[in-house]
This record gives C-alpha cells, structure tokens and sequence, in this order.
C-alpha cells in the first residue's frame, strides 16, 4: 500500500508497471518527482523526473503505445502569465517533446485517443470560466474543439478499445431557503 502519493496512478498498457506524482517540500524548494514502479512491487519505484519549484497537475496519462507518459506542467515566466504545457516523457525519463496550450490558461485530465495520435483534455480558454473539452493531434499539436455540449468536465477517461469516451461534468446547484428571522430552525 502506497500513502504517500499526490494523485491517481496510471498503468503502462501492459499492466506491468504504473506511474504517479510525489511532492516534496523542504523550506522554499518544492520538488515534484514522477516515479515509476513494477506492478509485482509497488515500494520500489524510481523517479523517472524530477522538477523543481514547479507546479505539476496530479493526473497523468500513458500512452497506448507505453512510450510516453503526458504530464500537465506549469511553467513559471517572469514576464508572462504562467500557461500549462503537457510534457510528454519516456517511461526512463527522458523529455520526448511538450505542447504548450497558448489559448488555454488550464488544461487537465490527458486522456490518449486514436492509438495515442490524440490527447483529449478539457481546458479553460481566456477569460471562460468553463472547462471545454479540447484534442489535441500528435505530432503536430494542432488543437481540435469537437462539438460536445460538454462544459465543466471534472474527469475524463476512454474505454480500452477507445470507441467510447466518458467525461464528467460538474454542475452546481443553487437551493433557496425561506425561514422566519424569529424563527430560522423552521426552515
């Protein structure tokens, strides 16, 4: 049993090994690291990246093929709002290329479609304050809006065969209620 993890796991398409996000903090240096570890021993997982003072989203993806795994990353500008790009790495490491999302100012949930030719992930746009989902085509980072209706998507996930996709969407309620000041418990 793992407890000290910051997010889902995600599994390599064989099942054979998973990956997850760890923070660390020590005084002003934040570290958050992406371990990899063997499906048959969860306790001896290794850190693939390390990325300091940097913010990096929970969810992380496979791909279909297990060559990369997407992480959604927060790069600090100094002269620039902070924007999020997905890094995509080799399961040892090594950064196999990012796209950064210039019209989005928050993307989550990497979610790889078409045999990893795809990443769908929702994304706030400017000045919206609604999560729309958004595709992304690999290798070219062309960005594609499908015409969902969905908005407000607080989880994604595909089904193995990649033939149905599930997305959650988050929608809030407002209740009234109506109660003499002299007697507010009547409610």
């Amino acid at each position: 049993l793992l407890d000290d993890i910051d997010g889902p796991v995600t599994f390599s398409p064989d099942g054979s090994q998973f990956a997850y996000l760890l923070r660390t903090e020590s005084g002003s240096r934040s570290a958050a690291e992406i371990i990899v570890a063997p499906a048959s021993n969860a306790r001896n997982g290794h850190a693939i990246v390390t990325l300091i003072n940097t913010e990096v989203q929970r969810d992380i993806s496979w791909s279909p093929d297990g060559k990369l795994i997407a992480v959604i990353v927060f790069v600090p500008e100094m002269d620039k709002p902070t924007r999020p790009a997905v890094y995509f790495y080799s399961p040892d490491g090594v950064l196999k290329g990012h796209y950064t999302a210039p019209a989005l100012r928050q993307i989550a949930f990497p979610t790889w479609l078409d045999g990893g030719k795809v990443l769908a992930l929702p994304g706030f746009r400017s000045g919206s304050g609604q999560l729309h989902l958004r595709e992304v085509l690999l290798p070219t980072g062309a960005v594609h809006e499908p015409v969902s209706g969905i908005t407000n998507i607080r989880a994604l996930s595909v089904t193995a065969d990649e033939r149905t996709i599930a997305a959650v969407s988050y929608q809030s309620r407002f209740a009234i209620w109506i109660a003499s000041a002299d007697n507010p418990g009547d409610a």
